[in-house]
Parts: C-alpha cells; structure tokens; sequence
C-alpha cells in the first residue's frame, strides 16, 4: 500500500509516461519477451531519462521518481520489473546526479529568529499571535510544511494537516483544560514520521 501522497506522485509519472510513449507510438507496458525488446525497453527508458533531465529540466531524484512509477505500474498488474537487469538505466541517473552538481540547501530556522518573531508577533493581534504559534509549534516538533498547513497546491487533507484538536496542554501528565495550567504541550501526529 503507498502513501496518499507518493500515489497521486506515482499516478502523475504514470499518465506522463503513458503520453512519451503515446508520442512515440510505443505501449507504456514495457513486456521484454526476447533480448532485443529488453534492449528496446532499456533504449526507450534511457529515452526518457534524458528527456526528463535535460530537455524538462527535471534533478535526477525526480527522473528516479518516475521511473519507480513505472515500475510500481508493471508490478501492481503483474508484469516484470522493467528495470530489472537495466544497468544503463541507473548509471545514466547516477551521470546525471554527477553533472547536477550539489543542491543548495536551505537555511535552517535559529533559535535567534524564532525570539524575533517573539518580539514581533506577541502583544499585537490574536491572528498575529495565531501565526506565530504555529511558527513556533513547527519549529519545536519539526513539522514539515504540509502538516502544519498543507501542500501548494494539493487538497487540503484532514488526515495530515495538524488541527486544534490535536494539540492539548498537561500538567505533571493529567490533561488540563487551558495551556495557561500546563507545563508541556502534546501533539497528536496523525501520520508517521
């Protein structure tokens, strides 16, 4: 069983997939009977990666996400693995991870920008309060972005996204009904981390 998330990932590879080989006038099912349409297959995945690389400019994690789509497609249904025994496969991902170089990563929250929010967003306004709450909450417990308030632009999912009722305040562990009493703070996450 996959995760909300990596199936609706999974099914967006695949209707790509299906409509590259459409454009083609290739079968997206990748079936490999004899050696020479295990070559083709290879040939037609190689296409592809290529494809997602350099022309859609796509990072090579994105291109291996795709291509786990198809895989997982084939095997739901019964056919083999069309990446089995595709060596060329992985080492043209593996050049590509190469060529792409390091990732810039993002900076990560300080605990010095989380006292200037204090300073900004306490004492004004309950929404501006609200906001920083929810700051502070997702920089204690390491919420990622669409648990605390969804993904750019998916559904908003009840099943993920932390909600008021999944917060609540203790005291020497005995719930308590106002955080003002308590002296820590537990929150329910809904899904694993």
């Amino acid at each position: 069983k996959l995760a909300e998330g990596t199936r609706v990932s999974y099914d967006t590879a695949w209707k790509q997939w299906c409509w590259y080989c459409s454009a083609r006038g290739r079968d997206p099912y990748l079936w490999g009977q004899t050696w020479q349409d295990r070559q083709e297959d290879e040939e037609l995945l190689l296409q592809y990666v290529v494809h997602l690389v350099h022309r859609m400019k796509r990072t090579p994690g994105t291109a291996t996400n795709k291509l786990m789509a198809i895989r997982h497609q084939h095997i739901v249904r019964g056919i083999p693995d069309p990446l089995c025994d595709k060596q060329r496969v992985f080492i043209a991902l593996h050049g590509a991870e190469r060529l792409a170089g390091s990732v810039a990563r993002k900076l990560p929250v300080t605990p010095g920008m989380m006292e200037w929010k204090a300073k900004r967003f306490c004492g004004s306004s309950n929404d501006t309060f609200i906001v920083y709450a929810h700051n502070v909450l997702a920089f204690f417990f390491g919420f990622r972005k669409s648990e605390t308030i969804g993904a750019p632009g998916a559904e908003w999912s009840r099943k993920r996204v932390l909600m008021g009722a999944d917060i609540g305040a203790r005291c020497r562990g005995v719930s308590v009904p106002h955080f003002k009493d308590g002296d820590e703070i537990v929150v329910h996450i809904k899904g694993s981390k």
